[in-house]
């Protein structure tokens, strides 16, 4: 479980920096759990976390519409219909068992 990931990684000395988990936004285009951690010897690095399905919709379904969306040349309509459409595409995803028990995580300091 991604728990346990979380939890090796933190044994090994690696400092969980912040986590983000969209599986349980329901007004996310995109669905996954990302996590930064940071090395002992203070490098960042970035985990990603999906399902079968939510990285098919990541990478073959919303990628290219999330690519349109973000050009200068693309209109505010035609931006707003890609959101739309790119939330319908996920909102498809099933939610994997047991990824409520990961919470969003953002330091205090």
């Amino acid at each position: 479980m991604l728990v346990d990931v979380f939890e090796s990684l933190e044994d090994a000395g690696h400092k969980k920096k912040w986590v983000t988990n969209t599986f349980l936004d329901e007004s996310a285009s995109y669905k996954g759990v990302n996590a930064t951690f940071e090395t002992p010897e203070g490098q960042l690095f970035e985990l990603q976390f999906h399902t079968s399905d939510s990285f098919d919709v990541k990478q073959n379904i919303n990628h290219t519409l999330y690519e349109e969306a973000r050009l200068l040349s693309t209109s505010i309509k035609r931006v707003s219909e890609l959101n739309d459409q790119m939330l319908l595409n996920s909102a498809k995803i099933p939610q994997p068992s047991g990824v409520e028990l990961i919470n969003n995580y953002r330091p205090s300091n």
